[in-house]
């Protein structure tokens, strides 16, 4: 396995943990009279969920409307744009990553199917349009951060940085009262915003250079891509921890994850992981979801009605409504909250820091910072982009022709180096979010309940793929358990 020497020796003989044989997911015994499953959507909660109930030997049938698996439709050849005539150069918009400590439901599952993944060169530039800031790799402790050039701006960042790992330690540690606003206790800590915990002792302290020109670019276009002030309404708790497990935690003692990227992008995920599934109906378009009687759900189509013991709707929350009609249900969906996520494919090095030998993988800038460096607050709007050199973070693709992927990209990418774009939508958590993943849970716990909500909005903690794959393990337990009950009865 290729990996550039400045940055292999660090994960060493590590990565042997983490390697799989390629080979797949060995094949259940399907029987249709255990029963047969619809399964709506087929990007990662979908696909899990399809792959989990396959496994149980139940007859899924998965429905896209798409010509390709919803996930693998983010899987593309830009071999191309980087001077490959005879090969391919397989990537994914958004450049998707994971690590065992953050996604551990996601790694389990791609290792049992014999998805193949490789580490990630994790160095990265901060900067913004007049200066490199800091350069420094994971974890985030005194380790890694030794390797940075020191300037006065990267030693305010980096004792920040120290305060800020410190107290968020505490914090988590339940050991944290004297960090705390006034008349708050620590078992309270749980139920506070992060906007609100930096207005807070010690973190009210650190300085606008390092909220803006580190923590926020960092946080809000990676593992949490929304803007700052989403980013604000997050749980505190679930800020601190991912960012815990993502660049480790303040003392630097525990082993830190390797953050990989899979070797063969996200079409040969959704290949694997469908691979013993029964029946997918790629370019079908769901029209309704409904029941005619307690015990069957039927699925509509152009080609008719369907008809199964449960089916799995795997779409974001807020397009359950255009397929089910029942208004209480969806009431409680649609109050899931999303934003936009713009991406683009580009060749356009302006956006990158002044000199190249400052460009890393990943390479966070904040234009707003010279408007705002006299403030103590959060950025109202997004101001922060991180653009990924996509030839380092595929270690095998040649460095001749640059390629870039920009997350909240900047406006001054020109249209003409314009590669690829996409727009997600991505779920957000905010004060409202527990309540309803309480209603979610409660509907679901219906003993009647025969249609299901599965989705990365749907499980608690960061929306990522690893919430939708905790969640689709979620619906298939409880749909294995309907379904030894329906059996029990019939005996």
């Amino acid at each position: 396995m290729a990996m550039s020497e400045s940055w292999g020796n660090e994960i060493g003989d590590n990565f042997d943990n983490f390697k799989t044989d390629g080979s797949k997911i060995v094949e259940a015994a399907i029987d249709s009279a255990k029963g047969e499953i619809a399964i709506i959507g087929s990007g990662m909660a979908g696909l899990s969920a399809a792959c989990f109930l396959t496994q149980s030997g139940l007859r899924c049938t998965v429905f896209e409307k798409a010509n390709v698996a919803g996930m693998a439709a983010h899987s593309r050849d830009f071999g191309s744009h980087i001077g490959l005539t005879e090969s391919n150069a397989t990537g994914d918009v958004p450049s998707r990553m994971f690590n065992q400590s953050l996604w551990p439901s996601v790694f389990d599952l791609y290792r049992e199917a014999g998805v193949q993944f490789e580490p990630v060169d994790h160095q990265q530039t901060f900067y913004n349009p007049s200066e490199t800031l800091l350069r420094l790799g994971l974890p985030y402790n005194a380790v890694s951060l030794l390797k940075s050039a020191i300037s006065s701006n990267a030693r305010q960042i980096l004792g920040d940085l120290r305060k800020f790992q410190a107290a968020g330690s505490k914090l988590l540690a339940g050991d944290a009262a004297d960090e705390l606003p006034v008349g708050m206790a620590n078992e309270q800590f749980n139920g506070i915003s992060f906007g609100k915990l930096l207005k807070t002792q010690p973190f009210v302290d650190l300085s606008p250079l390092f909220i803006d020109q580190f923590l926020l670019p960092a946080l809000t276009t990676t593992v949490f891509t929304c803007p700052a002030k989403e980013l604000g309404k997050f749980p505190a708790d679930i800020v601190l921890s991912a960012l815990a497990k993502i660049a480790g935690d303040a003392s630097g003692s525990k082993s830190l994850a390797p953050l990989l990227r899979t070797t063969h992008g996200t079409f040969d995920v959704a290949e694997r992981l469908l691979a013993n599934v029964a029946d997918v109906k790629l370019s079908t378009s769901v029209k309704q979801v409904f029941q005619r009687d307690p015990d069957r759900v039927f699925v509509r189509t152009d080609q008719g009605d369907l008809s199964f013991d449960h089916v799995v709707i795997a779409t974001q929350a807020n397009h359950v409504r255009k397929l089910y009609d029942h208004t209480a249900e969806t009431d409680v969906l649609d109050r899931f909250d999303y934003v936009d996520v713009p991406v683009l494919v580009h060749t356009d090095d302006s956006v990158m820091p002044l000199s190249p030998k400052d460009w890393s993988t990943f390479n966070f800038r904040n234009s707003s910072f010279a408007q705002s460096r006299q403030t103590k607050k959060c950025q109202e709007s997004q101001e922060s982009t991180c653009t990924v050199w996509m030839n380092r973070f595929h270690s095998n693709w040649p460095k001749a022709e640059n390629l870039f992927q920009s997350i909240f990209p900047s406006e001054g990418i020109a249209n003409s180096k314009i590669v690829a774009s996409a727009n997600l939508q991505r779920p957000v958590v905010n004060k409202d979010s527990e309540a309803l993943y309480s209603q979610l849970d409660r509907m679901h716990a219906e003993p009647d309940r025969r249609i299901w909500f599965a989705g990365s909005y749907a499980a608690r903690g960061v929306p990522l793929l690893e919430s939708a794959v905790v969640s689709s393990k979620n619906v298939t337990r409880r749909i294995e358990e309907r379904m030894a009950r329906s059996r029990e009865r019939a005996l």
